[in-house]
């Protein structure tokens, strides 16, 4: 991609008001919308965004096809004013260009249909799933796999042909998907099966008893309880810990502070190990407990039950951040709040608005999360004329987040601000600790040091940095497994993919929870099987599969 054409993309984006991370949010929307087979992480289509305007990488064709789709133009005037100019864009390989009639698909979709997709004509709301129907499935797969053989044709082929994702055209034949009328009419026509894939798609056998019961349960189960299948009910557990204030309600046992005090040291214990599942099933009894003791303590004890809640809360919306549930993450860092102010501790105070910074981070707010850590770090600081490890490395911690949140909205230069404040900060503190379960030290803010390259497209930095590293002298294990996803996003983003397998099968090793559990990982994996080449790409595939997250 010329440096002309990054300029022209940069100037499209600019012209709309968009940050990059505004930018890749509506490319994924629009790739869902089109049964996209790769639906990246937000962090990493920002940084393949970076690169395409600073002319370091190219743009692939369905990418462009997607640009085209969010700044409402046709595919032609791709890079118009550009040296691309109109028509097909200069060394866009042939098998990766699609045909008119997916351009125009893309481009027929609705702003309503955006909101909410269709699948076989139905339209979806939130939480709700498609029943399974296996034996339509089945006979709609073979069938397609027949014709696709008996024309010669292979899965890449039949993507180009038709505009239909080579992700989505491979579950169709494997019997994963359901086919839409349209999509079978369309894949009928472009294979020229004279109407039997239409009609394999439209005669379906009558579902079973079992199957409609199984998805009556599903629509009832929410995404959070799906994750932890091994854990019945704790998602509804901690939704209803998490909902449930009135302490007198309480029927467990409440034992004294002491024993609570471990319970909730516990907890983070499991946090930081990547022990998610435990940490899900132990905290609902937690933090109800927690709620009992802040109604009838009184004086110092009932302060000290009133930070334990803050720091509970915290770990609570932690998980929920981890496994994809911005509403629970978002109440529960309310509480963690809540019930730091009612503690009156200014380190609590200001570790709780870590979290809260966090959620605005994770649902887009991103200017607004760097005001609420730039803010809460000053009041420490200001609160605290001698400070201590603990306090020291709240603030420093604190810092760390805004700095994140400052990168992921592209302000280069609040990032490394806030950054090297940090890096001032664990420099007073001396060396790596974990005061105030932090994590925090030298060694901890070079690793959020590499996260923010990554996230700022400076793959070749971050991967210098993370040589530096030894992960033996990183004693957090969720911090390990972080830096290992990190630096896989590095390699992938340089196309390095065999040392991007490499890192995130050590990050699976390290953490298995912390790669299957978490979306943004299995999308990862599934990026990386979907685009490294053929050395590397059955490992890639098999490691997908292995951890759930196949195409």
């Amino acid at each position: 991609m010329t440096s002309e054409l990054g300029s022209w993309l940069r100037g499209q984006r600019e012209a709309l008001g968009w940050s990059r991370a505004d930018m890749a949010r509506r490319l994924i929307t629009a790739a869902r919308e089109a049964d996209g087979d790769i639906v990246p992480d937000p962090e990493n289509l920002r940084h393949s965004i970076y690169r395409w305007e600073c002319g370091l990488a190219g743009v692939s064709g369905p990418h462009r096809l997607l640009i085209c789709r969010v700044f409402g133009i046709a595919p032609a005037q791709f890079g118009e004013h550009g040296a691309d100019g109109p028509g097909q864009p200069d060394g866009l390989p042939e098998s990766t260009a699609l045909s008119d009639r997916a351009a125009s698909r893309l481009r027929g979709v609705s702003f309503e249909d955006a909101l909410l997709p269709r699948v076989c004509g139905q339209r979806l709301t939130a939480g709700e799933h498609l029943p399974r129907d296996e034996n339509r499935m089945s006979d709609f797969g073979a069938e397609l796999a027949r014709w696709m053989l008996t024309r010669g044709m292979g899965v890449r082929e039949l993507h180009r042909r038709s505009g239909y994702s080579a992700g989505y055209i491979s579950q169709l034949r494997q019997g994963q998907r359901v086919p839409s009328p349209e999509a079978a009419r369309d894949l009928d026509d472009t294979l020229s099966a004279a109407g039997a894939l239409a009609a394999a798609a439209s005669t379906p056998k009558a579902a079973s008893a079992t199957g409609r019961r199984t998805f009556v349960g599903l629509t009832s189960a929410s995404t959070f309880g799906a994750i932890f299948g091994g854990v019945p009910h704790s998602a509804d557990a901690l939704a209803s810990a998490l909902t449930d204030l009135d302490a007198a309600s309480q029927q467990e046992p409440l034992g004294d502070i002491s024993t609570l005090t471990d319970s909730a040291n516990a907890a983070r214990g499991h946090y930081q190990a990547c022990r998610y599942a435990r940490l899900a099933e132990d905290l609902p009894g937690l933090l109800r407990r927690l709620n009992a003791f802040c109604a009838i303590l009184e004086g110092d004890a009932r302060d000290r039950a009133h930070a334990l809640a803050a720091d509970a809360h915290h770990v609570a919306a932690s998980l929920m951040l981890k496994h994809g549930d911005p509403g629970l993450a978002s109440l529960a860092a309310d509480r963690s709040m809540r019930a730091a102010i009612a503690s009156g501790n200014p380190v609590a105070i200001a570790s709780s608005a870590r979290i809260i910074t966090h959620a605005l981070m994770n649902g887009g707010h991103h200017a607004t999360a760097v005001a609420t850590a730039t803010s809460y770090a000053s009041r420490l600081d200001r609160d605290l004329t001698d400070p201590t490890p603990g306090s020291l490395s709240v603030y420093g911690a604190l810092l760390l987040r805004g700095a994140v949140a400052a990168a992921q909205d592209d302000n280069r230069p609040t990032a490394h601000e806030l950054l090297a404040e940090a890096e001032n900060a664990a420099r007073r503190l001396g060396q790596d600790a974990n005061h105030c379960w932090t994590a925090f030290g030298p060694i901890n803010t070079t690793l959020h040091r590499i996260n923010i390259a990554v996230t700022l497209g400076d793959a070749g930095t971050a991967i210098d940095l993370a040589r530096g590293i030894r992960l033996d002298t990183i004693a957090v294990t969720e911090r390990k497994a972080t830096l290992l996803i990190d630096t896989a996003r590095a390699f992938l983003q340089r196309a390095r993919h065999e040392n991007a397998y490499l890192a995130l099968r050590a990050a699976h090793q390290t953490a298995p929870e912390e790669v299957t559990g978490r979306a943004s990982v299995r999308d990862l994996v599934r990026e990386l099987a979907a685009t490294a080449p053929p050395t590397v790409k059955r490992d890639a595939t098999q490691f997908a599969a292995s951890i759930g997250a196949a195409q």
